[in-house]
């Protein structure tokens, strides 16, 4: 990848991140490192550029007598200054001083977050100092809260983690925890939701299954689906208002993450048709339906569609034949534009979800037949595998990965503390879901 690609990716990461880069092009990027933007604009981009490449952290302290508790405190305000027009000359050296690697009081290396034992979420954090960890969420009295926490999705701000919740005999609501205060609230009664086509929320709503898609690039949109129905929901955070999107008139259920994703924009969703061979593209401005890809007769039904970064390719899972009583899987990339079909790995058991890297240039997919611990890295374009199964403690890869992982972990393999890797081997163990933040 050259320097303008490489550049590219961490802007499309930096820009969920940050409000005030977030409608940035490549021109943007050039005058503001090139110091012809603003003043303070070059250093908040390379700030963020730092973060998203995981060379800083938004935990760590800065130096002297700043009043900011942290480098994300630091980032909120100068973006809040510089959209108001005015800059704090103290604010803005020190803001340099954080951007250019320099000017810490103390440094955090990596942050995990993870749902520990169905009722609590909990972070781990490596200071360059030692180690600490914190309880985030935990589950209030069953008397009260009847639920147990499932799955974690941290917004691409890092500022929210939407929960996924279920009860003993059924599903459960979406609950929203704000990371910095641990304030929560549950988001099917505090918007709304209603699975009826009136709109009117019942009380059995809540014991559905209700999944997290995907969150918008802007952090303030959620996607949400309800297992095994043809329902999909878009939710407004900042408005509360919400659209109720029915996928398929008639067939079977298509709903859920096995059969929807966010487009790579934001600006609506892809779903799989009810025969399994087409993907449908639906914009939330227009209610528009449009068909993306097409699949033969026999080739399959198509699962877990998603999208790379750039969104000119999708990856997604196909069935196209059943051995015994398993499935048969494949990992295939379609490119949009030429509607070219790569097989990546076929014949396979059990491929769960893939994931693309922010750069495009690698996907992740594990085999659940042998366990949460078989995950591999694929070429996109040839399906050569970049790395084989990773299981070390030092890779601490998930399928969900990120560049400020590899930043921040993967890089620090040869002198990673053998108490930290301890802490993330235990913290990793018996979960189904753990995040690392930048």
């Amino acid at each position: 990848m050259g320097e303008r690609a490489y550049l590219e990716a961490l802007l499309r990461q930096a820009q969920r991140l940050s409000p005030a880069l977030r409608r940035w092009t490549w021109d943007d990027l050039s005058a503001a490192l090139a110091s012809d933007a603003g003043p303070g604009v070059g250093a908040l981009a390379t700030a963020y550029l730092n973060l998203a490449d995981g060379r800083l952290h938004r935990l760590s302290l800065p130096a002297g007598d700043s009043g900011y508790a942290s480098v994300a405190a630091l980032l909120q305000a100068a973006e809040s200054q510089m959209a108001g027009g005015r800059v704090d000359p103290s604010l803005l050296a020190t803001l340099e001083s954080v951007s250019s690697d320099e000017g810490l009081a103390r440094r955090a290396c990596a942050q995990l977050v993870r749902v520990r034992s169905l009722d609590r979420v909990e972070s781990l954090v490596r200071w360059e100092d030692g180690i600490t960890e914190a309880v985030l969420f935990s589950r209030p009295s069953a008397d009260d809260f009847p639920w147990l926490v499932t799955t974690a999705h941290p917004s691409p701000d890092y500022r929210t983690l939407a929960l996924e919740t279920c009860s003993l005999e059924s599903g459960g609501p979406l609950l929203l925890l704000d990371m910095e205060s641990g304030e929560w609230l549950n988001a099917n009664r505090q918007y709304g939701l209603a699975l009826a086509e009136s709109g009117r929320p019942h009380p059995d709503d809540e014991s559905a299954h209700w999944q997290v898609i995907d969150w918008h690039p802007d952090s303030s949109h959620l996607l949400l689906a309800v297992e095994a129905q043809n329902l999909a929901f878009w939710l407004d955070l900042g408005t509360g208002a919400h659209q109720r999107i029915t996928l398929a008139e008639a067939g079977e259920a298509i709903g859920g993450e096995r059969h929807l994703a966010l487009l790579p924009d934001g600006s609506g969703i892809a779903y799989v048709s009810d025969d399994g061979h087409r993907l449908v593209a639906y914009h939330f401005a227009t209610g528009e339906r449009r068909e993306m890809l097409r699949l033969e007769e026999g080739a399959g039904r198509i699962n877990y569609p998603r999208f790379c970064p750039g969104g000119d390719r999708v990856a997604f899972i196909t069935e196209p034949a059943v051995v015994g009583s398993r499935r048969q899987c494949s990992l295939e990339v379609v490119a949009l534009d030429s509607g070219e079909r790569e097989i990546l790995a076929q014949e396979s058991l059990c491929l769960d979800s893939p994931r693309w890297s922010p750069e495009g240039e690698a996907v992740a997919l594990s085999e659940s037949q042998y366990g949460p611990g078989s995950t591999w890295m694929l070429d996109p374009t040839t399906g050569e595998y970049l790395v084989s199964t990773l299981e070390s403690v030092g890779d601490c890869r998930l399928p969900t990965f990120a560049r400020t992982e590899a930043g921040r972990v993967t890089a620090q393999i040869s002198d990673l503390p053998a108490e930290w890797a301890a802490a993330v081997g235990e913290a990793l163990a018996g979960t189904d879901t753990a995040h690392f933040i930048p």
